[in-house]
Order: structure tokens, then sequence, then C-alpha cells
């Protein structure tokens, strides 16, 4: 008989709770046993006031740049114009969030456009040759 929930094992005539297997057959009283937290391996002491969060530079979200080049080839006009600005002004709020300056997002959201223009370029030589 095996239970998940209150995690016995019977084997014949023998039954196995989950701390007896642990402890190699071996049983202790509950009061005998050490509280969990004195089980616990100690942590260090870590600082949590380390400044501020630095964001994945949007100019190495290939995956992301990919997709958007991918979505900007197959679009035109108006719908290509409403798309790039959405991805634009979606990376920004994101950066603002993460606690970018003004400045900072502005500068990551030029980075990424950089990057799709290349990709787009590079899509496009690969076609041609």
């Amino acid at each position: 008989m095996i239970t998940n929930r209150n995690r016995e094992f019977g084997f014949g005539n023998c039954v196995l709770t989950m701390q007896s297997v642990i402890m190699g057959g071996k049983t202790r009283k509950p009061e005998s046993m050490p509280p969990y937290a004195s089980a616990q391996m100690h942590r260090r002491f870590v600082a949590t006031d380390t400044g501020p969060v630095v964001p994945f530079p949007a100019e190495r979200r290939t995956a992301q740049i990919r997709q958007c080049a991918g979505e900007l080839d197959g679009l035109q006009g108006e719908d290509a114009l409403l798309y790039w600005r959405k991805v634009c002004r979606e990376l920004a709020d994101e950066m603002r969030r993460l606690g970018s300056s003004d400045d900072g997002a502005r500068a990551a959201v030029f980075a990424f456009q950089d990057e799709v223009q290349q990709e787009l370029m590079r899509m496009h030589l690969v076609e041609e040759a």
C-alpha cells in the first residue's frame, strides 16, 4: 500500500513512514526531534539595499527583435506604423516600470529600434543571396 497523502509505504506486514525511510528505519519520538528551523542551513545576511534594478538591455533581446522584424516584414503602411509604435511604447513602459528614467527608456527604445532595422536588413540580404 502506497499513499502519498500521509506518506506511508506498506510492504507486507511492515509500514514505513517517510521519516523512518529517511532515517534508515530508525524512528525517533517526536519530542526528541529538532525543530524545523534548527535543521535548516543558516543563510548569510544579504543587504537588500543594493541599488537600482538594471533591466536586461533591450538591444540584446534577440527573440523579441526577430519577432518584431518578422511582423514588420509582413506589414505595410499604416499597419506597420501602428505595430511599430505599439511595440516601442510597450518597451518604454516596461523600462520605466523597472525603474529606468525617461532618458534611459528612450535610449533603450532607440537601441532596440536599431537592432530591429539591422535584423530587417539581414533578412532581406539572405533573401537576395
